[in-house]
């Protein structure tokens, strides 16, 4: 076992220990050296077949291949992909299903010289034509089980050639393509919609930094065994695991559901496993507490936040052998850093840290001017390194916005993530999400991802996304949805009461929409694109509908309904719990006054949190009719209203315990 120098910079020791522990039963390593990273796939590849030629190198249920079948089988596509392309240099897409022909597809493109764009046969029509198109596809890897008109669906004048018929036969040997680190190897195109996805240019130097950075952190080894979980998505445990002697294992989630996966590891004896957090929440919410995975050492999670709700699930279902990696990576820079986790962790808070840069990575955290700040202070995170992409397929000005060249080091770039993060004292960073996701409710700044986790906490919910919906100018309000643990879900009054009694209340969603199942991108994240209206239903509340039965009742649930787009409101139905926020409160009081045409102060109708205390009050002060300069007074006093002013009133006014059907 060679002992490999620390891949992260400056580890404090009690990370150290843990990534010690980072190494597979059987002791075996060989450190991947920098000397590889200057060459290319390929070469590293042709390298590990000669080292590992009767290994299997990737197995499902169905079948498996050797790292030897593998290469020839490439090597027949790529010498079939150069006849067809010659020097054209376009990118070629693989649409493929998880499994042997996609790796294959894909090595094969690398070996011809070219780059591959990958994409889900099940990706919508409309979605996949944009792509095609964006990157100027000519050249498609498909098979014809998957029964689409491609001609149609690229809308341009493309070849398409069956992987299986380009593999049967022909040159099985290593073509003679000389390919330098910098040559790109595939394009990913970013998440989002397809009029805004734009392709990130992943170079073979880039490529083999992380997988150096991987292995020997991991202690990644030929014995390692594994699992490619998720929809049809190039990460970086792909290469890994090809540029070691390693199996890979493909489980496609989509097609195989997550309640498969416990047994499928076990059957498979998988080692390693990558994915999302939103996928793990899954897993283990499928689990039973029975199920042994003797052979897991490694968990390692990133592209979402991970909460400490995360970290007791991980301690709970795993051995304490078994170490728990969260880290930070993008398209456009790679893996950016990690954090240690095993079962003597603790973490503060429910954040978990996306830990210490990896080597080769500079982190920086700069105000919205572009200076550096100190650390404990948040702002935009910016990594400058050698070993970032190459830039927006076919996006010149963009690249130049984002990609800047290093005034200290020409060879290094800088690329400010738009994420949000603040650096401790050690170097350790944490992650505060999208500087998109920090939305301004009524003035105040609320991040979603702290709602999030806050929610994730909660015995009852297994996932929990927050999303903010602008439904007029200024006004935004914030909607959460969730899938609960169990039958009946929570209502909203205990979800309510559960995020109030730690956030303040504008950081507590007005609407709470209980769902079957997130929807779920093809790479396996949550959907936020996908998730539907909140629709104008009344909430799931702990207190009973009654309808109104007077007329004053009945004039005030036209008003609460109008106001806040529902189509029934019962008399004790709570305003705030209704998704009521302190706006509406004073778009209700302005109708009311209007509506009954008395006199009363602002303040006692925000203590009438229910239709039916409104109702009370406006009959007891019946008498109190206003005349038309004190009507228009108050009406100016609430138009003139600020936000804050409206929220401290909302805020300092008790309210009722909900027990009486009031918050």
């Amino acid at each position: 076992m060679n002992v490999t120098t620390n891949q992260i910079n400056n580890l404090p020791p009690e990370q150290q220990a843990i990534q010690n522990k980072c190494f597979h039963p059987s002791g075996t390593f060989v450190e991947f050296p920098i000397e590889d990273v200057g060459t290319s796939i390929p070469a590293r590849f042709e390298k590990v077949v000669r080292m590992y030629s009767d290994r299997i190198a990737v197995e499902t249920d169905n079948e498996c291949v050797t790292y030897e079948a593998l290469n020839r089988s490439a090597n027949r596509l790529a010498n079939v992909i150069l006849a067809e392309r010659g020097a054209n240099d376009s990118p070629i897409a693989v649409i493929l299903p998880l499994g042997i022909a996609q790796t294959v597809a894909i090595l094969g493109v690398l070996k011809a010289g070219k780059m591959f764009l990958l994409q889900d046969p099940n990706r919508a029509d409309d979605e996949l034509s944009h792509i095609l198109a964006d990157a100027q596809v000519k050249l498609i890897l498909t098979t014809k089980r998957i029964q689409k008109d491609w001609h149609d669906v690229a809308n341009l004048n493309v070849r398409v050639i069956d992987i299986q018929n380009a593999t049967d036969t022909g040159n099985d040997q290593n073509p003679a393509v000389h390919l330098i680190p910098d040559s790109g190897a595939y394009i990913k195109y970013t998440s989002g919609s397809s009029a805004r996805s734009k392709g990130v240019v992943i170079p073979h130097r880039t490529i083999l930094h992380g997988v150096m950075s991987y292995t020997n952190s991991c202690h990644f080894c030929s014995e390692d065994r594994s699992a490619q979980i998720g929809g049809n998505t190039i990460r970086r445990l792909f290469f890994v695991h090809l540029l070691n002697g390693a199996t890979l294992c493909p489980f496609d989630i989509g097609s195989e559901g997550i309640h498969g996966l416990a047994s499928w590891m076990e059957r498979h004896e998988i080692t390693m496993c990558r994915s999302f957090p939103g996928v793990f929440r899954l897993f283990v919410n499928s689990l039973s507490g029975n199920e042994r995975f003797p052979k897991l050492r490694m968990v390692r999670l990133s592209g979402e936040p991970m909460y400490g709700s995360d970290v007791k699930s991980f301690k709970k279902y795993f051995s304490s052998d078994c170490v728990m990696i969260h880290s930070y990576a993008s398209s456009e820079t790679g893996i950016i850093s990690s954090y240690y986790l095993d079962h003597s962790t603790s973490i503060i808070g429910h954040r978990v840290p996306v830990g210490y840069p990896e080597k080769g990575k500079e982190v920086s955290i700069i105000d919205d001017a572009g200076n550096e700040i100190p650390a404990g202070q948040p702002g935009e995170i910016v990594v400058k390194s050698r070993f970032l992409s190459s830039g927006y397929w076919r996006r010149g000005n963009e690249n130049t916005l984002n990609f800047q060249l290093s005034r200290e080091n020409p060879q290094n770039k800088i690329y400010r993530t738009g994420d949000l993060g603040q650096l401790s004292a050690d170097g350790c960073l944490t992650l505060l999400g999208r500087k998109d996701d920090r939305v301004k409710i009524r003035n105040f700044r609320v991040d979603i991802s702290e709602i999030e986790g806050k929610l994730a906490e909660h015995p009852e919910i297994k996932l929990a996304v927050v999303t903010a919906k602008e439904d007029s100018p200024g006004d935004i309000r914030l909607i959460a949805y969730f899938v609960a643990r169990s039958q009946p879900a929570p209502t909203v009054t205990a979800l309510r009461e559960f995020l109030g009694a730690a956030l303040p209340l504008y950081m507590v969603p007005a609407v709470f929409v209980a769902m079957p199942e997130m929807p779920m991108t093809p790479t396996g994240k949550i959907n936020r694109r996908g998730l539907p209206e909140p629709g104008k239903s009344r909430p799931n509340l702990a207190t009973p509908f009654v309808q109104p039965t007077t007329d004053v009742e009945r004039k005030l649930t036209a008003v609460w309904q109008e106001v806040l787009a529902l189509d029934e409101v019962g008399i004790h139905d709570n305003f705030f719990e209704l998704g009521g926020h302190s706006l509406a409160a004073t778009r209700i009081i302005a109708r009311t006054i209007k509506t009954f045409q008395f006199d009363l102060p602002i303040k006692a109708l925000f203590d009438s949190p229910t239709v039916a205390d409104m109702a009370v009050l406006i009959s007891q002060n019946q008498s109190k009719r206003a005349n038309q300069k004190s009507l228009a007074q108050l009406l100016r006093e609430l138009e003139a209203m600020s936000d804050d002013e409206a929220e401290r009133t909302a805020v300092t006014t008790p309210r009722r315990d909900s027990a009486d059907g009031s918050q």
